[in-house]
């Protein structure tokens, strides 16, 4: 059965835990090394292969198992760039 987030998070706050499960795993000293252009490759990296190298051929039709890896993966990415986005900001206001 496909993630259905009005049905299995409601109030967003699975999704909140989540991404903070997922920086807690990612050190913020080895997300933020790097350059913004090397993780916007990174980013590149892993929709190419992960998402959209796995799309279905059909149109319109997507496989809950597709849509479960792939929100995923959407998941870690956010969790990613938030926390990248706030090493930057904090660095620019220093």
């Amino acid at each position: 059965m496909a993630y259905d987030p009005s049905r299995d998070c409601p109030r967003g706050d699975c999704i909140v835990a989540a991404i903070e499960r997922i920086n807690a795993a990612n050190s913020a000293a080895r997300l933020s090394q790097g350059s913004p252009a090397e993780w916007a490759n990174e980013s590149y990296n892993v929709a190419r292969g992960l998402v959209y190298g796995d799309l279905p051929h059909s149109p319109g039709v997507l496989r809950a198992s597709y849509q479960d890896a792939a929100f995923w993966v959407v998941i870690d990415q956010l969790g990613k760039a938030g926390l990248r986005l706030a090493l930057v900001v904090n660095q620019s206001l220093r």
